[in-house]
């Protein structure tokens, strides 16, 4: 390639890259124990941030952000039943609704919390769609069903046009083939 096409081919790179808005977004997957504060943390977000939480109790830390109108909580997925599933379906619906449109695109961040009690939400709705609610999860049945579903709403939050914050609990664990305290 001649020095000519050379500077053409940056200087096309450089302008696609300053015409994506993704470029201009923040994704973050943020892990903790329980408590540890990754909910209280959105308050350092960009406003407004959006919640919607699955994590029983998990926005009370931000009483006072949600009554400033700088965090708006989702909070009626919470309360999700083993027995009588119905947060994921009611989240899915709204969440593609807002993405459709355009709500997102006057977030400053969207957060989804959690991903442990999300992910559980997910299950929960499969064994309800195969009438089997509040059962264990038949491994060659569900879970590859579930990992789809989650990797693909995945797809859909880290595409929307502000930043995302995903969090997560760990668990701490005594692993006993070194006698070391790991998480998962």
């Amino acid at each position: 390639m001649d020095e000519t096409k050379f500077k053409e081919e940056i200087a096309k790179l450089r302008q696609a890259y300053a015409d994506d808005p993704k470029q201009k977004t923040f994704n973050l997957l943020l892990l903790g124990e329980m408590g540890t504060g990754k909910t209280f943390i959105l308050r350092t977000a960009r406003l407004p941030v959006h919640i919607d939480s699955f994590d029983p109790g998990g926005t009370k830390g931000l009483r006072d952000e949600i009554a400033a109108g700088k965090i708006i909580a989702d909070t009626r997925y919470e309360s999700e039943d083993r027995l009588r599933p119905f947060a994921y379906q009611i989240w899915k619906t709204e969440f593609m609704r807002r993405r459709s449109e355009g709500y997102f695109d006057r977030m400053g961040t969207y957060c989804l919390d959690s991903s442990t009690s999300w992910s559980e939400a997910v299950m929960n709705r499969i064994l309800q769609k195969a009438k089997i609610e509040g059962e264990a999860p038949r491994f060659t049945k569900d879970y590859t069903p579930q990992k789809v579903e989650i990797q693909n709403m995945m797809r859909y939050m880290l595409d929307l046009p502000c930043d995302f914050v995903l969090t997560g609990h760990l668990e701490q664990y005594m692993d006993h083939g070194d006698q070391a305290i790991r998480y998962r």
